[in-house]
């Protein structure tokens, strides 16, 4: 990751507890459960302050013939051989042509701020109308009711990504109630995307 700085969370017996600020007891390892195998350790990016991510590992040591030939696993997503392939992912780079593309499950009127460092021209307020179906997004001076980054909008733009679910795991915020309901409310498909393989 590009300017974070690195840190190894330290290790204490049965649980991995991280500094403060960073994610308590990430995992959770019993002796049982380790047996002859290392510790999963964890080491995690710091950007200004924040915690923007982490990798587990363990390190398994073996010596042959007088070498060392160990190695390394790292979870939960671990490393492997990158090869290319083809998959669907949704960025929206134009957020008032984008949204009038696909049809909508219910009526909303939500001012939302959108955070977007890559697109900064579609970053800032913006008021999504749908009626019957059909949506409208044109820059606004009201206050926003719901602020989220493009991720999260471009995540619910495909109708299966609950913003309910984004805003309780902190991904946006609401500024009255019901707003991200209303939103979410809009957004849904009553069938689900299909993932491509490998998704």
């Amino acid at each position: 990751m590009r300017d974070c700085e690195l840190r190894l969370a330290p290790r204490t017996p049965g649980v991995v507890v991280a500094e403060p600020g960073f994610y308590a007891a990430v995992l959770r390892e019993t002796r049982e459960e380790l047996r002859d195998k290392e510790p999963l350790r964890v080491l995690y990016a710091v950007r200004d302050g924040v915690d923007v991510g982490f990798a587990a590992f363990r390190r398994f040591h073996k010596w042959e013939q007088g070498r060392p030939s160990g190695r390394l696993e790292v979870g939960p997503r671990g490393a492997t051989a990158v090869t290319p392939y083809d998959n669907l992912w949704i960025r929206i780079v134009d957020l008032p042509a984008a949204l009038p593309l696909r049809t909508y499950a219910d009526d909303c009127d939500v001012v939302v701020e959108v955070a977007d460092d890559a697109a900064p021209w579609q970053a800032g307020r913006w008021r999504i109308v749908v009626r019957d179906g059909e949506a409208v997004a044109q820059r606004s001076e009201a206050e926003p009711l719901v602020t989220l980054p493009v991720a999260a909008l471009g995540a619910a733009y495909l109708g299966a990504t609950n913003l309910l679910a984004q805003q309780q795991a902190g991904l946006l915020t609401q500024r009255r109630p019901r707003a991200v309901a209303e939103l979410w409310q809009a957004f849904r498909t009553e069938v689900a995307p299909s993932a491509a393989m490998n998704f």
